[in-house]
């Protein structure tokens, strides 16, 4: 078995179907339970196509984040006296980054603030890079801490942006999204 996998290997074989199973798990729980609305002071139920369109876009901007994140962490490796590759980087961002697609699970609830979930797993996260950054990047020590730093502060923003988005949409702050989603759900054949 080869040690260190390729780049395709993790997307399609590690990565994506975490991502999948994170999406349908929330994805039922819009359907079924609804999130609280807070200009309706109410649950709202989505439909399956709306579901199904919220589920694909926080995907995309999730995935979105991680290369993004690969990508900076990549060119601030530079300034740490090592080159990575992308693959590199990359790796650690996914393996580092995978607590909160397990707690993206609890999202599925009406009860629970998107924020909460995504308060404890940036915060297994961080600890997840800070052994991740030593196992897959192997920087000097003098540099590692640096490194850490920057990767941990790197992810904490860009995840958060990410989750800012879609937490302001589903508390319904972000009209125009509701509506474009709402009608491009209507288009659906279920």
């Amino acid at each position: 078995m080869q040690a260190q996998r390729s780049l395709n290997f993790l997307l399609m074989l590690y990565l994506f179907p975490m991502m999948l199973i994170a999406a349908v798990a929330e994805g039922f729980g819009l359907v079924e339970w609804g999130k609280t609305h807070a200009d309706i002071h109410r649950v709202h139920k989505f439909t399956a196509g709306e579901a199904l369109i919220y589920e694909l876009v926080c995907s995309l901007l999730t995935l979105l984040a991680i290369l993004v994140c690969a990508w900076l962490i990549k060119i601030l490796g530079t300034t740490f006296h090592r080159r990575h590759t992308y693959k590199e980087t990359c790796t650690l961002v996914v393996y580092g980054l995978s607590p909160m697609f397990v707690l993206r699970l609890v999202d599925a609830f009406p009860a629970i603030n998107p924020w909460i979930t995504w308060g404890i797993g940036i915060a297994l996260s961080i600890k997840v890079l800070y052994q991740g950054i030593l196992l897959v990047l192997q920087p000097d020590m003098p540099s590692a801490f640096g490194l850490f730093v920057m990767c941990s502060l790197l992810a904490v923003t860009l995840t958060g942006l990410v989750r800012f988005l879609t937490a302001w949409y589903l508390a319904g702050h972000i009209p125009a999204g509701e509506n474009f989603i709402s009608q491009l759900a209507a288009k659906l054949p279920f």
